[in-house]
């Protein structure tokens, strides 16, 4: 499927790629973490809540996508054990690395594949960006436990 804007295509392609993404993280989150079953099903349920407002930001131009991803600060988590931020960030790296071998895959031969990958990295970079918001200043002193 082509699409003429590359955020679109971009869009399309990551929607289809997010079930094995999601799956992968939250397989690396409890075998890094030692998490119980109870943990994974709530780190599932919050990543199923997050998704799709994630996935309607990769088609937005900026100013909506970080409306978007600041507005995922705000989302109920109770019930779920804290991640520190360290490992928040490792596994959005993780999420990074799985959606740009999805991209690369879906693009070969594409005529527009430089600027739908070019996208990519702009999503990749605005993410970043907010997972640095979420987590707040780092404090070595503190975190050095």
């Amino acid at each position: 499927m082509e699409f003429e804007d590359p955020r679109f295509a971009l869009s399309a392609i990551l929607r289809g790629a997010t079930p094995r993404i999601l799956r992968h993280i939250l397989d690396e989150a409890a075998r890094s973490s030692g998490a119980t079953n109870d943990d994974v099903r709530a780190y599932e349920r919050v990543l199923n809540e997050m998704t799709p407002p994630v996935l309607d930001a990769i088609a937005a131009n900026d100013e909506a996508r970080l409306r978007i991803f600041m507005g995922l600060r705000e989302m109920q988590l109770s019930g779920v054990k804290p991640v520190p931020p360290v490992a928040r960030v490792g596994l959005l790296e993780i999420g990074i690395r799985l959606g740009q071998v999805e991209v690369t895959n879906a693009v070969k031969g594409r005529a527009d594949a430089l600027r739908i990958e070019q996208e990519f990295e702009i999503l990749c970079s605005q993410l970043r960006g907010a997972a640095v918001a979420f987590a707040g200043p780092f404090d070595r002193r503190r975190n050095a436990r």
